[in-house]
């Protein structure tokens, strides 16, 4: 092996170690989904409960819920309470990185080296940008499994037998999380590629059109008897797959729940906003970078198109399609933005391999891109380094320990955000307000009582007699303008007193005589908040 081999694996494990340290993010429990996961995992696996309905609120318990991702909640359950939240960040850490190794595997036998490196640097903000610990860390494995074994069988390094596992993964990933249609996309895609590539070997001429010279050997390494039996097969595997989703606890609404889920969510959350929205209002490095990559993806896939296109060079257009369909999905949503960048890798990388072979005074730009933007956006770098850790985060568990050290009795008002960590901590004494679910409660309740009663004083007077609240549990960094204004309000409210704060959360006891002990104890001076009341 000489010097040369040896300098470029061990950049290639450079930067496997910077989407490592990318992932590694310690475990918070107050504005995330984890906790109402982990105590799903807890109630099927020690009462055999499998909620279907939204039990952990005492404002709607009979609401009808989806429950789209029970399996992860078991799996994470069994891994916190055997082997401890370490290695419930390694778990994590271990579904993304695979995911990006499996991207690297199949672009080291379509491109050549550093054109992989630069995308895997360029790629790198973007793929690592959901780092909470989700059940969409299993979608990102398995749906880069679907792709890399498809890849497989077109290369035919695996026979077409390997593809009647998806099936069974299929019944899995459905069990796991709400984005296991991605792998019907997926296989879809490579079906819909044999059909466009037969229908245009068909019509080909040797004064072939430019778009017919773009999609001139979509068939890769198959002939074509072999492209017939892999659309064979993939026809089969698809019917198989659309019957396999049907196996899940709720059957065709499981099914179905991907296409129907945003049809009742009544609360706007961040991570389903557009690029265009969260640039205009919340403008940041990470958005503009993605924008940035956005640019130089499409420039890169164009030029890489109208060469290919006159020395007709093979190109996938299930790649293309795929890619085009996780930019649009990223740019509308910014939960999808992790999506975009692990597929982009491979697209970019076969881009700049094929044109810096055709065109080799074009093999500097992407390493060229590669180093400005990261000159530019070293922040995004620095920022997510100094982040770099697993395992529980400090004291995040800290105001559940308040509240349970101390016996305080709910009812519980708490905001959105909050939801999950205290199903997590206090379920079954205590029940919610609302936690971090839109599709788990009526429109109506986020438009005409939890919202209004943060707004309103005059309708949180109407709340409190109604629900007859005993403890005020919030996340106290939520950056909706009725939160900020009514933490302010309730601070300076002379019926409610501080008694609890930390960086993140903030609990308030009703004064009255359950609590007064507690308020004579606990109580915060005002001079702590640097803030006044309307």
């Amino acid at each position: 092996m000489n010097i040369y081999k040896l300098f470029k694996i061990l950049v290639l494990l450079l930067l496997l170690a910077a989407y490592a340290m990318g992932f590694a993010r310690p475990i918070e429990f107050s504005n995330t989904d984890i906790g109402r996961h982990l105590q799903n995992g807890s109630l099927f696996l020690n009462q055999n409960i499998l909620p279907q309905t939204n039990f952990y609120s005492y404002t709607h318990p009979d609401f009808p819920v989806v429950n789209h991702h029970w399996g992860s909640g078991v799996i994470f359950f069994i891994i916190a309470k055997y082997l401890g939240f370490t290695y419930l960040s390694l778990l994590y850490l271990l579904l993304c990185l695979g995911a990006v190794i499996l991207m690297i595997r199949h672009s080291l036998k379509h491109t050549d080296f550093w054109p992989l490196a630069s995308a895997m640097a360029l790629a790198w903000p973007i793929a690592i940008s959901r780092t909470e610990i989700r059940p969409e860390g299993f979608s990102y494995l398995l749906a880069a499994l679907y792709y890399y074994l498809l890849w497989q069988v077109k290369d035919k390094r695996l026979s077409l037998k390997w593809l009647y596992l998806l099936p069974f993964l299929q019944v899995i990933w459905i069990n796991l999380h709400i984005y296991f249609v991605i792998g019907i996309f997926i296989v879809f895609m490579f079906f819909l590629e044999t059909l466009i590539s037969s229908a245009l070997n068909k019509c080909k001429t040797k004064n072939s059109s430019i778009m017919s010279a773009i999609f001139y050997s979509l068939s890769g390494k198959l002939s074509t008897e072999d492209q017939q039996k892999f659309r064979r097969t993939l026809a089969n595997v698809l019917m198989l797959l659309l019957i396999t989703c049907l196996l899940n606890p709720s059957g065709i609404k499981g099914a179905l729940e991907p296409f129907v889920i945003f049809t009742s969510y009544g609360y706007r959350i961040v991570e389903n906003q557009s690029l265009f929205f969260m640039q205009r209002l919340f403008p940041s490095s990470e958005l503009s970078y993605f924008s940035t990559l956005l640019i130089i993806s499409a420039l890169s896939i164009a030029t890489y198109l109208i060469l290919a296109s006159k020395q007709k060079e093979s190109i996938s257009i299930a790649e293309l399609l795929i890619n085009l369909t996780f930019g649009i999905m990223a740019t509308l949503a910014l939960r999808n933005f992790t999506l975009f960048g692990l597929f982009i890798i491979p697209l970019l990388a076969k881009s700049w391999t094929t044109c810096s072979r055709l065109k080799p005074s074009l093999i500097s730009l992407p390493l060229v891109a590669a180093l400005i933007l990261a000159l530019i956006y070293k922040d995004i770098a620095i920022n997510k380094y100094n982040r770099a850790s697993i395992g529980l985060h400090g004291k995040t568990l800290a105001p559940l320990e308040f509240f349970q050290n101390n016996d305080l009795q709910g009812p519980i008002f708490n905001n959105y955000d909050i939801g999950a960590m205290l199903i997590y901590g206090l379920y079954p004494l205590e029940k919610v307000f609302v936690d971090n679910r839109p599709e788990a409660y009526p429109q109506e309740f986020f438009n005409n009582d939890y919202i209004p009663y943060q707004e309103d004083e005059k309708r949180w007077k109407e709340a409190e007699e109604k629900y007859k609240f005993n403890v005020i549990f919030f996340y106290r960094r939520d950056n909706t303008p009725w939160g900020q204004q009514f933490l302010i309000n309730r601070v300076y409210d002379k019926t409610w007193a501080p008694v609890f704060v930390d960086h993140a959360t903030i609990i308030l006891l009703k004064r009255n005589a359950l609590n007064e002990a507690l308020i004579q104890r606990f109580a915060l001076p005002l001079t702590m908040f640097q803030v006044k009341p309307n």
